[in-house]
């Protein structure tokens, strides 16, 4: 390919053949934070992150047009749209997700145990070759405890905040609109893709490395006292089978159709997730899957809304035999009450083996019923700046991205509007 005709090429990928708005028109950066340097915060600030790391491609579409109303001009657009995702779409969604999963995944699951994580980064996937022969994106060292109910969640929590953070994902698009930009279909898809072939492989002993997955796997059996090479394999198949619910998932589905046609075939850079109701009211089912202390588990969610207020519920299950563990909660956002405040809360309850995270070798722990709750606001104090903040308590137990021990938590941090400016 001529020099010409690379730079046409990658130019069809940057831009519209018919520009869509862009989905940073009601996008909010938030900056939030908390002592402990916990895992929602850190996923809800990377999260945030987004529409800002891909600025890049709303002032390209804006300032370059390129014409797909041939055949042969179609086919030049979706080779540089490939060509564009390759060299710097995919590696920025890459690096995101790797900080989730690495600094606010297993190292904030490490420091509430007391460990100081260190960290190794490499190039992402499409340059990965030029920091020589290695197969990880990122490492966390010195997590380990010795002690059953903090190791398995440390290893666990990688992927749990890339989950965590889908579902946040989730919840933002369906207030925004249900309206999603092409980088977070993107990085919707990476998350929920996390290690997917060694889920497929079955976690055959020996031959996975040090992956999470396969990690998981051998501590859940120490955890539950399980020691032979037959209660190893029947975990595993119990776990891969677990997994098949995180195909269950519409909206997985719904942005890789949305990646391949609506952005990859017609170049549109938004897509409107499938509401369903009448009016400014609306319904959305959706569903999660997640590893615990205890084993797999699996979440219904329903999400319902009107304007930009939204409120939900969650059924969780786990489908381990090792243990019974169940929950439930609700949650609501955006309810406004004027002057720029809005508000929202949470509540949580479950069942599930107690934690003894103080004791060595501790199998046959009591089963509880625990909970907790939550109040959030954020205020738009000033044009486009904003303060946001959570107060929260929990007895002990395991909840999704939160911490394991009983007390209070929360965070505290600042947001900045990316829209036009409010009047």
């Amino acid at each position: 390919m001529s020099r010409s005709a690379a730079i046409a090429v990658l130019v069809a990928g940057a831009a519209l053949a018919e520009p869509s708005t862009p989905a940073t028109s009601t996008a909010t950066l938030m900056v939030v934070a908390d002592p402990a340097f916990s895992m929602e915060p850190g996923v809800r600030t990377l999260d945030s992150l987004t529409p800002l790391l891909f600025a890049y491609d709303a002032v390209l579409t804006e300032r370059l047009g390129f014409d797909e109303s041939t055949p042969a001009r179609k086919a030049a657009g979706i080779v540089g749209r490939l060509a564009k995702a390759a060299l710097v779409d995919v590696p920025l969604v890459e690096l995101q997700d790797t900080l989730a999963h690495e600094v606010f995944g297993h190292g904030a699951r490490a420091r509430e145990f007391g460990q100081s994580p260190v960290y190794a980064f490499q190039l992402p996937l499409t340059y990965r070759f030029l920091s020589g022969p290695t197969d990880y994106s990122g490492i966390t060292y010195f997590v380990r405890t010795g002690l059953l109910d903090s190791d398995v969640p440390i290893t666990a929590a990688g992927l749990e905040a890339n989950y965590f953070e889908a579902y946040w994902t989730e919840a933002r698009a369906l207030r925004n609109g249900g309206q999603l930009h092409y980088s977070e279909l993107l990085r919707y898809v990476n998350e929920k893709a996390s290690y997917l072939p060694r889920w497929l492989a079955g976690f055959p002993p020996g031959s996975g490395g040090q992956s999470d997955p396969d990690e998981y796997v051998d501590e859940l059996q120490r955890r539950f006292n399980r020691y032979t090479p037959e209660s190893r394999a029947e975990t595993a198949r119990a776990l891969t089978r677990a997994y098949a619910w995180n195909a269950v998932d519409p909206t997985l589905w719904l942005s890789v159709y949305h990646l391949v046609f609506t952005y990859g075939y017609r170049g549109e850079r938004v897509a409107t997730l499938p509401r369903f109701g009448s009016g400014e009211t609306w319904l959305y089912p959706g569903t999660r899957f997640n590893l615990s202390p205890f084993g797999a588990e699996h979440y219904l969610d329903l999400f319902a809304g009107r304007g930009t207020a939204l409120v939900s519920a969650y059924l969780r299950v786990g489908s381990s035999f090792l243990a019974s563990y169940v929950g439930a909660g609700a949650r609501a956002a955006g309810l406004d009450v004027g002057h720029g405040l809005t508000l929202g809360g949470e509540v949580d309850v479950w069942r599930q083996p107690e934690l003894l995270y103080e004791y060595r070798n501790a199998f046959d722990g009591r089963t509880l019923v625990g909970g907790g709750a939550a109040v959030h606001f954020e205020w738009r104090a000033w044009k486009r700046l904003g303060l946001v903040a959570k107060l929260a308590a929990k007895t002990r137990g395991y909840l999704m991205g939160q911490p394991l021990a009983a007390g209070p938590y929360g965070y505290l941090g600042a947001s900045v509007a990316l829209g036009p400016e409010p009047r």
